[in-house]
C-alpha cells in the first residue's frame, strides 16, 4: 500500500514539473529575414502580404491613406510587437534595397507610427517628412551615417548580452552591414564587423576570411586612405573604414590565433608554418601601432607574443636540425 502511495506521489510530482523547452527554430523567408511565429501574425491581424508589400508601399508613400485609412491602425498595431517590427524592417531593407538614408527614414516612421496616430495625422507627418527617393548626400556621407548606427548597435549588443552570443543578437547589426555591402563590397567597416561578429559567435576560424580580405584591400589603398594618426576614431571618420589602429588590431587577433594553432599541433612543419605566420602578424601590429596591445583582456600582449614566438621558432629549428641528422 505504501509503495502505491509513493508511486502515485511521484507521478504527481513529475506532472507538475515543466517540460523541457527545445531550441526555438528560426524560419527565414525568401529574402533571408527571420519570420515571427505564425501566432504573432494572427494576434496582430496581418499576413505575409502586408509584410512583403503593403508595408513597403506605405513607407514610400504609394498607398492612398485617404481611401485606405485602416492601414495606419494596422501599421501601428504591427510595430507595437518587437518581433513583427524587426521583421518588417528587415523586409523593407532587403526587398527594396534601401539606402542608409532611407533605412534611417524607416526608423523615424516606425517611431511615429508607434504613437498610434490617426490617418489624418499620419498623412500630415508624411507630408512634412517625405520619403527620400533620391538622396542629396554623397555615398560617403550615407556610409558614415549608417556606420555610426552600426557602431552604436554593436556596442549595445555587447553591453546588453553575455557570452555565448546568439546569431539573433546581431540581427540589427547584420541589416546595417547589408546596406553597407550594397554601397561598397570591400568596405573596411563591413569586413571588420563581419569578422568580429563571427568571433563573438564562437566562429574564430571563419572570421579569418573577413580579416584576410580586409588586409588585402588595405594594401591597395592610398596612404591617405589607410595611414594617419593612431586614434581609432580615424576609422569612423573614413567612409572606406581603414585605419592604422584597426589594421593593427586585426593583425593582433590573427597573431594570437596562429600562435594557438602552432601550440596545438604536434606536426613540426605545420607548427613552424603557423608560428611564422603568427610572428608575421605580430610584426604587422608594431608596424602599424608601435606600442602594440598590452591589455591582458585583449588576448596575449603583442610584445609578449612576439618574444615567445621567436623562442618557439628557434626551438623548432633546433628540433628540425636534430631530426635531419638522425635521418
Amino acid at each position: 500500500m505504501e509503495g502505491r502511495i509513493a508511486l502515485f506521489a511521484l507521478m504527481l510530482l513529475l506532472q507538475a514539473c515543466p517540460k523541457p523547452v527545445g531550441p526555438v527554430r528560426v524560419v527565414l523567408d525568401d529574402v533571408g529575414c527571420p519570420q515571427p511565429p505564425p501566432d504573432v501574425f494572427s494576434q496582430i491581424g496581418v499576413d505575409a502580404t502586408f509584410a512583403q508589400s503593403t508595408y513597403g508601399k506605405v513607407i514610400v508613400g504609394t498607398i492612398d491613406i485617404k481611401t485606405q485609412p485602416q492601414v495606419v491602425a494596422l501599421l501601428s498595431q504591427a510595430v507595437s510587437d518587437t518581433r513583427m517590427r524587426d521583421y518588417l524592417r528587415c523586409q523593407a531593407i532587403r526587398r527594396q534595397r534601401f539606402t542608409p538614408e532611407q533605412a534611417a527614414y524607416l526608423e523615424q516612421l516606425n517611431s511615429f507610427v508607434g504613437t498610434k496616430p490617426t490617418a489624418e495625422q499620419f498623412i500630415e507627418w508624411q507630408r512634412q517628412n517625405p520619403f527620400p527617393r533620391t538622396s542629396p548626400s554623397s555615398t560617403d556621407e550615407q556610409t558614415l551615417r549608417i556606420v555610426r548606427q552600426l557602431r552604436e548597435e554593436f556596442k549595445r549588443v555587447l553591453d546588453t548580452h553575455q557570452f555565448p552570443f546568439a546569431a539573433n543578437d546581431f540581427r540589427r547589426v547584420d541589416e546595417l552591414l547589408i546596406v553597407i555591402r550594397q554601397l561598397d563590397q570591400d568596405n573596411g567597416h563591413l569586413h571588420y564587423y563581419t569578422g568580429e561578429i563571427k568571433r563573438k559567435l564562437g566562429r574564430k576560424i571563419d572570421s579569418h576570411r573577413d580579416f584576410f580580405r580586409y588586409l588585402e584591400v588595405e594594401q591597395t589603398l592610398t596612404q591617405s586612405e589607410r595611414e594617419g594618426t593612431l586614434d581609432a576614431e580615424v576609422c569612423y571618420q573614413r567612409a572606406k573604414g581603414y585605419c592604422r589602429q584597426r589594421t593593427a588590431w586585426i593583425c593582433h587577433l590573427l597573431a594570437n590565433d596562429f600562435f594557438d594553432a602552432g601550440k596545438r599541433t604536434d606536426n613540426l612543419e605545420l607548427k613552424r608554418r603557423y608560428l611564422k605566420d603568427a610572428l608575421s602578424y605580430a610584426n604587422c601590429v608594431f608596424k602599424k601601432y608601435p606600442s602594440g596591445f598590452s591589455d591582458p583582456s585583449q588576448l596575449i600582449p603583442t610584445s609578449v607574443l612576439q618574444k615567445e614566438l621567436n623562442k618557439m621558432l628557434v626551438d623548432c629549428s633546433g628540433r628540425r636540425n636534430r631530426q635531419e641528422k638522425k635521418e
